[in-house]
């Protein structure tokens, strides 16, 4: 979308030191009417490092995320129970991207090279609470909601939130049913994740092999835990215990 056109309509804003874009408005109206046919509502927010070091497996990082885009639409497809509202960030020190905003799944479009453009640093506490806070006004009790986060390097420019801060609002979301999930390179995953409260984290070779078989992975992942939380019966959806996944990644085949 033209920058002219989102500054005219609102739709960008300075927060935490980087300039907020939304290429789209978040797709209350598509939420409401799949809540009144009766329709599963799946939140899939994808938190998605742009930093500059991101350059060095930019195809991978480019491909994958479109092949996510695929996998969420296929799941959709092939479910008609489901419906998915997808949410794609990309972050760097100068800006926060939302690609899509609650977007309906079967509207996305795979991203091209316009819109996933690496440079500069990697504030990802700012872009986790951010879009962790924005997305928490927009969802229900019985909606099921999964936060990825993709980075293939430390937190390093944040201004405005801190690890106990994005700490705190995981702790609050997890006890609602929320699934998180982190994937990282080039950093203490464990250390990083478990310090975020994330319980299922994976970390990934920052190599063009490497980034490649992640995005595999991570796609075979996310259709099993649809396909889990599709099962699950009606009463179920309002129980946090019954919507939160801790072994998200079991079954992982690291690539030798």
């Amino acid at each position: 979308m033209n920058k002219t056109f989102r500054k005219v309509m609102g739709l960008d804003k300075k927060v935490s030191g980087m300039t907020l874009e939304k290429d789209f408005e978040f797709d209350a109206t598509a939420v409401a009417r799949a809540r009144k046919e009766g329709k599963r509502c799946f939140f899939d927010l994808i938190v998605l490092d742009e930093s500059g070091s991101m350059c060095s497996i930019y195809k991978q990082a480019l491909d994958g995320v479109n092949e996510t885009l695929s996998t969420i639409r296929q799941s959709q497809t092939e479910d008609d129970t489901q419906r998915h509202f997808v949410s794609l960030v990309a972050f760097d020190s100068s800006h926060l991207r939302f690609i899509y905003n609650g977007t309906p799944a079967e509207e996305t479009k795979n991203i091209t090279t316009e819109q996933y453009r690496p440079g500069e640093c990697t504030p990802l506490y700012d872009a986790m609470g951010v879009t962790i806070n924005d997305l928490r006004t927009r969802v229900a009790n019985e909606d099921i909601v999964m936060v990825t986060v993709i980075t293939d390097g430390e937190e390093n420019s944040s201004q405005e939130y801190t690890s106990a801060t994005v700490k705190a609002l995981v702790d609050e979301l997890r006890l609602k049913g929320w699934t998180f999930t982190y994937l990282g390179a080039n950093q203490d995953v464990e250390s990083v994740a478990t310090g975020l409260n994330i319980d299922n984290y994976m970390d990934f070779d920052a190599s063009e092999e490497g980034a490649e078989d992640m995005w595999k992975q991570e796609c075979r992942m996310r259709k099993r835990y649809y396909g889990l939380m599709s099962s699950l019966p009606e009463d179920a959806l309002c129980r946090a215990e019954s919507k939160r996944v801790r072994n998200y990644f079991k079954g992982w085949k690291r690539k030798k």
